[in-house]
């Protein structure tokens, strides 16, 4: 029996009351609530969110995701796409079919400086990879972070500022589409689903199983931090905007200002070059010396992306965009909220733009903030209840809107947004929407904040 006839028959036994599980099964690997490995493939990285669907796929070629999709069609049962599960607000989570991407883990080099990674890797796995032919990628540095969520919003990381987002170094995008038809999106062929997987954000076209990148020789590389007491924030915040979004290039850094009591405030940061040359650049920039290792660059990223993430507690962000340097009126709401104590750790962080970011156009993506001089992340995490701690991270939040651009990034996205497809994707909003309309005419990939028709 032919594939798409034999789900047409189990969709007609499930129609009688059978469970259609079973069959299922035998198109496509599959995890039930009953089986000892269901717990940990459905688990999401935010403990503040819970995912209970009733099944999760992971199917191994684009003929298996497409049965899963059709499946979902016939049965109209809800479905979400997943790569490492960390959503901000698990929006891969479903009460339906979990279509789980990680057995598509191909690397396969395609030229010197080109790979085709399949779309279930996470980053930490593909610095793995790259790392024994001296090569890297414009990327993040949590390694749990699948790459498929983190390239479809965009892709930030501490490279960024020299090599550009993930997205622009992008060559290419395997994907499966609601008809079941794989496409492979290119400057040429689809280039408009090219253009909208460039910071589009994902769960909105298709399901993506391969990427093709650009690759990197690896730099020498350095990282290093600086700290102030809270007292000094005035002066760390002053000194930090000045110049971070205006270093030379090769230097992506980030401001972090804890709550009063809860840490030191810290500039921290990677350079692609030797740390003599960024010990000179601290010290002119920031007024003092900080703390300037040589790492190689595996080891740095490691660094930067800590040990277990998965041991967090429950917690909840949000962002914004600054153009403009933020002034005393903004620096006072700032320094208010974070001298206010409760049941809470909260933090901002100030993730500096420009550089090779800037220098491409907020419409040639779909990666609208092209202009921000960095780009502001709220977060709080508590250890019993959160409301208290998510009200204070909501109120700080609008009371700093006057002093940034009321925009937010994809990738930490925020389901308490009113107008997000704006706050994402600013004017490239529409152009989205009519991709999503030839792409996707039925609306069968949609969640929460997908792009809609």
């Amino acid at each position: 029996m032919k594939r798409r006839a034999f789900l047409a028959t189990l969709c007609a036994l499930a129609a009688y009351g059978a469970s259609p599980w079973d069959d299922l099964r035998r198109l496509v690997p599959l995890i039930t609530s009953d089986e000892p490995q269901y717990p940990g493939a459905a688990r999401l990285f935010n403990p503040r969110l819970a995912s209970r669907p009733a099944a999760i796929a992971r199917p191994t070629t684009a003929e298996q995701i497409a049965d899963c999709l059709a499946f979902c069609r016939a049965q109209a049962m809800p479905f979400a796409v997943r790569c490492g599960g960390h959503s901000y607000e698990g929006l891969s989570a479903t009460d339906g079919l979990q279509i789980d991407v990680a057995e598509f883990n191909e690397v396969r080099f395609l030229s010197e400086h080109a790979v085709r990674l399949g779309a279930g890797h996470r980053l930490g796995a593909v610095y793995e990879a790259l790392a024994p032919h001296v090569l890297g990628m414009a990327a993040g540095t949590c390694p749990t972070v699948g790459i498929s969520g983190y390239t479809l919003g965009g892709g930030y990381g501490f490279t960024a500022r020299q090599q550009g987002l993930a997205i622009d170094n992008l060559l290419a995008v395997e994907m499966v589409l609601a008809s079941g038809q794989t496409v492979r999106a290119t400057p040429r062929q689809h280039a408009d689903l090219f253009w909208a997987c460039r910071g589009g954000g994902g769960g909105s076209f298709g399901v993506a199983t391969a990427f093709e990148f650009h690759l990197l020789p690896v730099p020498e590389t350095s990282v290093f931090e600086v700290t102030w007491p809270f007292a000094d924030l005035d002066e760390a915040m002053r000194r930090w905007q000045a110049w971070g979004p205006h270093a030379p290039d090769g230097l992506t850094s980030e401001l972090i200002v804890h709550a009063k009591g809860q840490g030191d405030v810290k500039v921290t940061g990677l350079f692609l070059g030797p740390a003599g040359h960024l010990s000179r650049l601290v010290r002119r920039g920031l007024g003092r010396d900080g703390w300037v290792r040589s790492l190689p660059w595996l080891d740095a990223f490691k660094y930067f992306g800590g040990g277990n993430t998965r041991l967090s507690p429950p917690w909840k962000a949000k962002s914004d965009f600054l153009a403009r340097p933020l002034e005393a009126d903004g620096l006072d709401v700032l320094t208010h909220y974070l001298s206010m104590h409760g049941d809470r750790a909260g933090k901002v962080a100030f993730e500096a733009f420009g550089g090779a970011i800037a220098r491409v156009a907020p419409d040639a993506t779909a990666f609208w903030h092209r202009h921000a001089m960095a780009c502001v992340q709220y977060a709080v995490y508590w250890k019993r209840t959160g409301d208290a701690a998510q009200a204070w991270l909501r109120d700080m939040h609008q009371a700093m809107r006057p002093f940034v651009t009321g925009g937010a990034y994809q990738n930490y996205c925020d389901l308490d947004l009113s107008d997000w497809g704006r706050a994402y994707y600013g004017q490239n909003f529409e152009r989205l929407c009519a991709i999503k309309r030839k792409y996707d005419p039925q609306n069968v990939f949609r969640h929460a904040q997908s792009i809609p028709l």
